[in-house]
Parts: structure tokens; C-alpha cells; sequence
């Protein structure tokens, strides 16, 4: 295994991109990735490191509601979902929002 070691400006670049990969891009490809446990996973190792994340605490306790319906709206039209269980979409829709968190899907 090797290490990476990037600066506070490359952490934040790293983030500022995974965030409109994950909550912007429109581009259907882009969507791969919105809910990978791999982008996640980079994600929540950049967060840990990150100095300024000490200040953002409180940012991703609550999700705007227009913004989660939006992502929900969009995953009711899609057949693979529809075919899953309750616990499994709460499940992915909590990977494609994370660092977002919800209990229940409504």
C-alpha cells in the first residue's frame, strides 16, 4: 500500500470535486459515482484530515428537503430501484447523499 500526501488547498479541490460529482453533474455518467462506497470511502478519509472541516460540523446534520426530494424524484423513475427493498433503497439513497444522513425515505 502506498501513502498520498496532498496540502490543505489540494484537500479542499479533492472535495470541492466529489461534491459536484455527487450533488450537481448532471451528466448520466457522473452518476456512477454519486453513490459509490469507493467515493465515499475518499471522501470520509478527506474529511478526517481536513482542517477546516473542525468549522463545517453542523453542515451536513440537516439536508434541505428540496434538494433530497430532487434525488428521490429521480431515483422513483428508475426500474432498478423501484425493485428495491425498503431498507436497500434507504440504503443507496444514503450513499448518494452522503455525507448527508436520512432515517427514512418517505
Amino acid at each position: 500500500m502506498k501513502n498520498l500526501n496532498i496540502n490543505q488547498e489540494e484537500i479542499q479541490v479533492l472535495k470541492k470535486l466529489i461534491y459536484f460529482i455527487k450533488f450537481e453533474c448532471e451528466d448520466e455518467e457522473a452518476s456512477l459515482f454519486s453513490g459509490s462506497k469507493l467515493v465515499n470511502s475518499i471522501l470520509k478519509k478527506i474529511m478526517l484530515v481536513d482542517e477546516f472541516n473542525v468549522h463545517q460540523t453542523d453542515r451536513f446534520k440537516n439536508i434541505d428537503n428540496d434538494f433530497k426530494e430532487n434525488v428521490l424524484n429521480k431515483l422513483r423513475k428508475e426500474q432498478f430501484y423501484i425493485n428495491m427493498s425498503q431498507d436497500r433503497k434507504l440504503e443507496y439513497v444514503n450513499d448518494i447523499l452522503f455525507p448527508y444522513k436520512i432515517d427514512e425515505i418517505g
